[in-house]
């Protein structure tokens, strides 16, 4: 039995280190995870504060109510993902696909945005600063497919 113990012991080590934390939990706060598939996984309220999540495909996963507070998601793949009630403050968005992904609540104040692609992107009531807002305006186009909302009038433009 004890040896059992210390085998999940040691592969939940192995798991933490490497993708910073133990993936039981949904925990990835600080982890390196450059290039991960989270696609289609449910992460509800998990949390990735200031995670490397470069590249990493999070297309079709539910995202509701997750931390990425200053994590950094350059080109990160958010295409239809649920991210509502979700935390993007701080975080370094530059160059994320959000095509179709719907935001309804969630936080971005101060988040970087340079390049990110929002076609059908639903923001109902996203928390944004004034910039930012109409930075995306000049961006925004299309309805989402999901809340049959138009991305123009979900951010007030």
């Amino acid at each position: 039995m004890n040896r059992v113990l210390l085998a999940l012991l040691m592969n939940l080590s192995i798991v933490s280190t490497c993708y910073g934390q133990a993936d039981i939990q949904n925990n990835y706060n600080g982890g390196y995870l450059e290039g991960r598939s989270f696609a289609g996984q449910d992460l509800k309220q998990a949390k990735f504060y200031k995670a490397n999540l470069r590249g990493a495909n999070f297309s079709g996963a539910n995202l509701r109510g997750a931390s990425f507070f200053a994590a950094s998601m350059r080109n990160v793949n958010l295409q239809k993902t649920r991210l509502e009630d979700s935390e993007l403050s701080n975080a370094d968005l530059r160059g994320a696909k959000m095509d179709q992904a719907v935001l309804e609540r969630a936080y971005l104040t101060a988040a970087k945005l340079k390049g990110v692609t929002i076609v059908g992107a639903d923001f109902t009531e996203v928390i944004i600063n004034d910039e930012q807002k109409k930075y995306l305006c000049t961006l925004a186009s299309g309805t989402n497919k999901t809340t049959k909302r138009e991305t123009r009038k979900t951010l007030g433009c």
